[in-house]
């Protein structure tokens, strides 16, 4: 919790406080820990299905600022060799009163990494991870190496893709551990057209 308070920068979620406790029974001690955050009142994933429902697109100026500061927080994470694991639109916090954006912390699932991705392609939700780990949890090939930070940038990538186009990533993962590179082209061409 110290070490998660010092991270307290521009670009990621503000950890306000936090408490311990220790309770001893007989034979058996325990812990509790509670950490306080500035939750700002919307995501990106919000935004974009608002957006999509009321037929409406982000600027070229909001985009650019909701990239410029995750990736201020992610660079702030990454200097301290820490990755965030799961960048997706639902952990980029958007802030309507100071148009800003950060990284929010992964409080409902902190599991490493590979579990979480792991959890995600199981249970069918919508994946933003690297084609070089994607090709790993598929059990293509176990021994490929992938970097985590920049496996967080591709997590941001496609999500500020996601929210240009308003369309959804997905078909971009092919079942086999591939990426489909026309598909992931299209959307490109697409983003690049409106922007």
């Amino acid at each position: 919790l110290k070490s998660r308070m010092a991270l307290n920068r521009p670009g990621l979620q503000k950890m306000i406080g936090y408490s311990t406790s220790i309770k001893k029974e007989l034979c058996s001690t325990s812990y509790l820990t509670q950490g306080f955050y500035e939750f700002p009142r919307s995501d990106l994933g919000k935004e974009i299905s608002n957006r999509v429902q009321s037929a409406g697109n982000f600027n070229e100026q909001e985009l650019t600022s909701i990239a410029q500061n995750s990736l201020n927080g992610l660079n702030s994470l990454h200097q301290e060799r820490i990755s965030h694991g799961d960048i997706r639109p639902q952990y980029i916090g958007i802030s309507h009163a100071t148009n800003q954006a950060e990284i929010l912390d992964r409080l409902a699932d902190p599991a490493p990494l590979e579990k979480v991705q792991t959890g995600h392609i199981v249970n069918k939700k919508n994946l933003y991870m690297s084609p070089e780990l994607y090709k790993k949890l598929q059990g293509k090939d176990k021994l490929i190496k992938y970097d985590p930070a920049k496996n967080d940038l591709y997590g941001l990538g496609l999500s500020i893709l996601e929210a240009g186009t308003g369309h959804n990533v997905q078909d971009i993962y092919n079942a086999n551990g591939t990426i489909n590179q026309a598909n992931l082209d299209k959307h490109v061409d697409v983003f690049n057209k409106k922007y």
